[in-house]
């Protein structure tokens, strides 16, 4: 992902969305999505989201918290917005998205467009080699010009 935020995303070529996909399976995956958008709110939606995926397995509350103040946010802020619902209608119509693309899990990365909050393009599931996106992105960056 470093690899591609630097060829791609910060020189403007590509947009990277990201959506919410909390899954069933793991019993604290909403409430994790719901910390990146508490940590948006003080400035560091990236460094939360990556944190947490790190630490997949272990994403209780007191984990979350830690990160927060790992990262130096407002801690009673953050916990003030973590308790409330403030968030949850938003992952909930993410969750609906990715439904409605067809995307089950995660990773999965879709390439291509995004018109009206409608996501087409070339899915790819699984965590790839760079090597892999970068193919598809020269492709898709080919065919706009």
């Amino acid at each position: 992902m470093r690899d591609i935020r630097r060829n791609h995303i910060e020189k403007g070529e590509v947009q990277y969305v990201v959506v919410d996909l909390p899954l069933r399976i793991h019993k604290n995956a909403e409430k994790a999505a719901q910390a990146s958008r508490c940590a948006k709110q003080q400035g560091k939606f990236w460094e939360v989201h990556d944190a947490l995926f790190k630490q997949v397995g272990a994403l209780e509350i007191q984990n979350i918290v830690a990160i927060a103040k790992q990262l130096s946010l407002d801690v009673a802020k953050f916990r003030a917005c973590l308790g409330s619902t403030r968030h949850l209608t938003a992952i909930r119509q993410s969750v609906a998205r990715a439904d409605a693309a067809g995307i089950t899990g995660t990773p999965t990365f879709i390439l291509g467009r995004m018109d009206n909050g409608e996501i087409s393009g070339r899915k790819i599931v699984g965590a790839l080699p760079c090597s892999v996106f970068a193919g598809h992105i020269q492709e898709l960056l080919r065919d706009a010009r």
